[in-house]
């Protein structure tokens, strides 16, 4: 303990301290050293307290890099999640505030980072084995005494990404199609296979929204067949107009007198072929001698012809048979 403490007083001097030598099978890859020095950042600010994550979060807001749809004390609150989340698993603020991200009450964390973390973690690694736009395969290794095993495998196609929805949401998938497979098989492998890493399962911010939006409404259809229910309705009440309209040309109730409404009603019906015989026929007596009862008849016959419920010949053709006169 004491020896400890004597390092830490003498950081900066400078007399220079072996790293310990780790007594493994393999020698650890150059891109496994170089990041064990990333994951220990110098310099920066320490956050220790609640207050100096408060002011932290309240600067990095007034700055716009973070809560700039969101309200100040949201954008806050968030912002303090981020930097504490991002602590307990080695991020510095900064670079918690631009990868960790609050989703659905959730922290979750930008695919690179975890990738990162992965490797600097020092017990695993990962090998893309496979990348194209239509698959992603990634070994996971894990460091043992006797040197690096495969511990497990994750894999993650584009049908994958069709199924859950994600490339009608998210249009890098046509855009980068490759880029976003290697994404989604890195956070789903960190999970299968290396969780302790992160305290638990981790997530890209995509797979935690991906779960919110899932659900969509699938019914346009509904929407449009109400305008189809109510055409057939429309068109019976211009045909009932129409007849109503049929029912005012003949113009009897404008000549009160007998000879002018039979006039009238004689050139009413010629329209239809029909002739003043004929309706002497129909009636049995000359225009001037019919009565109010026999032009009401002929008036809703007038009406029946007009309508298309009855026709000439139906209503006359007796009458016009050869050696039948009135």
């Amino acid at each position: 303990m004491g020896n400890a403490v004597d390092r830490f007083r003498n950081r900066n001097k400078p007399e220079t301290v072996s790293p310990p030598v780790l007594d493994v099978g393999e020698p650890m890859p150059v891109e496994q050293s170089t990041a064990m020095v990333v994951h220990q950042p110098a310099g920066g600010l320490q956050l220790t307290t609640l207050p100096q994550f408060r002011e932290f979060a309240e600067v990095a807001v007034a700055a716009g890099i973070v809560g700039k749809n969101e309200t100040e004390k949201a954008a806050i609150a968030k912002a303090i999640i981020a930097i504490q989340f991002g602590a307990e698993i080695g991020l510095p603020p900064m670079q918690s505030l631009q990868s960790v991200y609050v989703v659905n009450a959730k922290p979750a964390i930008a695919a690179a980072v975890v990738g990162a973390k992965i490797k600097q973690s020092g017990r695993y690694d990962y090998r893309i084995e496979e990348e194209t736009n239509q698959r992603c395969r990634i070994a996971f290794r894990e460091r043992f005494a006797d040197g690096w095993q495969v511990i497990g495998y994750s894999e993650f196609t584009i049908d994958d990404a069709k199924r859950a929805g994600l490339t009608q949401r998210n249009p890098n998938y046509q855009k980068f199609p490759k880029a976003m497979l290697v994404k989604r098989a890195i956070t789903q492998g960190a999970r299968s296979h290396c969780p302790d890493v992160f305290n638990g399962a981790v997530y890209d911010p995509e797979e935690l929204a991906a779960d919110i939006d899932a659900p969509l409404i699938e019914a346009p259809a509904a929407i449009v067949e109400p305008p189809k229910a109510e055409e057939p309705k429309k068109k019976p009440r211009r045909k009932l107009k129409r007849k109503t309209k049929a029912e005012e040309p003949p113009p009897v109730d404008d000549a009160p007198p007998a000879k002018r409404s039979s006039e009238a009603i004689c050139g009413a019906f010629e329209k239809f072929g029909v002739t003043q015989d004929d309706l002497v026929d129909r009636t049995g007596k000359a225009p001037d001698k019919w009565t109010d009862a026999d032009i009401a008849k002929l008036r809703e016959l007038y009406v029946a012809l007009e309508s298309g419920e009855t026709n000439p010949d139906l209503e006359f053709a007796p009458a016009r048979e050869p050696g039948q006169e009135g």
